[in-house]
């Protein structure tokens, strides 16, 4: 039963992450964006910001891409692990400016918030279907 269980949903997220034109990471990609603070404010006393946290979490996993890119890159080369490298590069350098122009109080702020922001949860997520393929095979 637990097998079956675990297949079941091992089939969900893989029908999930592989849609055609990557509509549902787009969704996705909204529904973060909606919730990391930009249509749903999110405040607290004890200086917590989602908006950091979430990017953190994304410079993070893009970090240890790129040391698992480049370490795989000698020993294997593989078109999927070459592309997880790069998305793992642009991801981070993507997500730094987004959290520098959001800190600005400038026009870089809106450029920040409407095309930084949801581009470096789009590559995140990407990154999470990258690795879920190679995971599976």
């Amino acid at each position: 039963m637990k097998n079956n269980t675990c297949f079941n949903t091992y089939r969900l997220i893989s029908k999930v992450l592989n849609t055609p034109y990557n509509w549902s990471l787009a969704l996705m990609t909204v529904i973060i964006w909606a919730f990391s603070g930009n249509w749903f404010s999110y405040s607290t006393n004890q200086n917590f910001d989602m908006l950091i946290y979430s990017q953190d979490c994304i410079k993070l996993l893009s970090l240890s891409l790129i040391i698992f890119g480049l370490l795989k890159k000698s020993s294997d080369e593989t078109e999927e692990k070459n592309n997880v490298l790069k998305l793992g590069i642009i991801t981070y350098v993507l997500s730094l400016f987004t959290v520098l122009s959001i800190k600005s109080i400038s026009y870089s702020l809106w450029l920040g918030i409407w095309i930084f922001q949801p581009l470096s949860i789009f590559l995140f997520l990407m990154i999470i279907q990258q690795l879920w393929k190679i995971a599976s095979k």
